[in-house]
């Protein structure tokens, strides 16, 4: 067993846990319980929203010394084995 966050190879496995309202409760006039789903996002704003968390990555990172905008040979590298190890 490993902590989470954490691959079997003990890499850095980031991610998130979210909790998304996929709509709201409301009462109706004869006081039951009605659902009014919410709509899907459209493509620019799911376009926009990974915009705005790729900047701040990159924003992060970057004040670790990490600059992904100019990766260094050795992550180029991984970064292929790691595509091709996908690819299998």
């Amino acid at each position: 067993m490993h902590p989470p966050g954490i691959g079997s190879a003990l890499n850095t496995n980031v991610h998130f846990h979210t909790l998304l309202a996929q709509g709201v409760f409301f009462q109706k006039e004869d006081g039951t319980l009605g659902f009014a789903p919410a709509p899907a996002p459209t493509d620019l704003e799911v376009a926009r929203l990974l915009a705005a968390i790729r900047r701040r990555i990159v924003r992060l990172v970057k004040r670790q010394g990490i600059d992904l905008e100019q990766p260094t040979k050795e992550v180029q590298a991984a970064d292929e084995a790691t595509l091709r190890s996908w690819r299998r």
